[in-house]
């Protein structure tokens, strides 16, 4: 009889030591999820002091465009029949292009002219950070000069009016007193030419007075495939505030039966709709981290997993670790 009670107390102390161990270990991996959220949100910060210090930068070209005016080369701009002003598309030049929605004076001309210098500035910062995936400058005399090269042509209306661009109006004086440089809201993260990017925006003054806004936009695939892959024993992905899913790991595909055929997913980054999930307790999952929930244990095909997550704040989304628990619910 002693030996059976002693059989009985090492199997409880067992399982006692096992649970405590499941513990620590979850509590290692929420530790992991709260740094890994935290540097995260430090490198994002990283690409609103380059945009700022590039804003800075073009402040100077009007400070000194008098010097700059003569040296710039005027006849590779063109005039077409819709009145636009503009430089034809160039392997490793930025385009130019001014709208017809202001008369194209002989000052709007000459603010594309001694702006130009900041094609060499764009050009040594992606080719340091190749994360970044476009630069711009957006004047308000409907001008833009922007890096890699587009066609412009198509791209905008003849017509067009900057100023009433989302990106500016964030960055005027009325909704950036501080003239502080910003990440883009609603929605922080889109799909732009195939790329999940964010963008960040910075005012340009000189003599006090608004000209544009620096523009950056930065690839997300490049922070997914830095913080999400290579992960063991658990799942990883980063949820927007508008409840899409981006991972590095496919597998999530099977595992939250997601049998669409998104054509907003690449060959790298998984994406879906989990707060649109058809199926409750999928979608419940996003609507939790949405409501502030931090860790949670949720059901999924009969099987338990761990949920645990920590807002990246400056993206508006959440890095989440789904791991799965031993217990399979019978």
């Amino acid at each position: 009889m002693q030996r059976c009670y002693l059989v009985i107390f090492l199997i409880l102390i067992q399982c006692i030591i096992s649970c405590a161990k499941k513990d620590i270990n979850i509590e290692n991996l929420h530790m992991h999820v709260v740094k890994n959220a935290t540097l995260i949100n430090s490198d994002i910060y990283t690409y609103l002091v380059k945009n700022y210090y590039i804003g800075r930068f073009i402040e100077e070209l009007y400070e000194y465009q008098e010097i700059i005016l003569p040296r710039i080369d005027k006849n590779k701009y063109l005039t077409n029949t819709d009145g636009v002003f503009y430089t034809e598309i160039k392997e490793l030049h930025s385009t130019a292009f001014v709208s017809g929605f202001h008369k194209i004076s002989d000052k709007i001309k000459d603010i594309v002219f001694f702006t130009e210098p900041i094609e060499d500035r764009y050009k040594e910062i992606m080719f340091k950070n190749p994360e970044i995936v476009q630069l711009y400058y957006m004047e308000k005399h409907s001008y833009i000069r922007i890096y890699p090269p587009i066609d412009a042509l198509s791209e905008y209306n003849p017509k067009t009016d900057f100023e009433q661009s989302t990106p500016f109006i964030i960055a005027n004086k009325e909704n950036n007193p501080f003239r502080v440089s910003q990440i883009v809201k609603s929605p922080v993260i889109e799909k732009i030419d195939g790329v999940w990017s964010f963008l960040v925006v910075a005012p340009v003054y000189f003599n006090e007075e608004m000209q544009g806004v620096s523009g950056m936009r930065v690839s997300v695939n490049f922070f997914l495939e830095k913080w999400l892959v290579g992960t063991s024993g658990f799942f990883a992905f980063l949820l927007t505030e508008r409840g899409l899913m981006l991972s590095t790991n496919s597998e999530l595909k099977s595992i939250l039966n997601d049998y669409s055929d998104d054509p907003e997913n690449d060959t790298t980054i998984y994406c879906m709709n989990l707060l649109q999930h058809d199926d409750l307790e999928k979608s419940d999952i996003a609507m939790k981290i949405l409501n502030g929930e931090k860790s949670f244990i949720t059901t999924i095909n009969q099987k338990k997993y761990y949920i645990l997550c920590e807002e990246i704040s400056l993206l508006s989304s959440y890095l989440v670790y789904m791991k799965p628990s031993d217990i399979n619910i019978q």
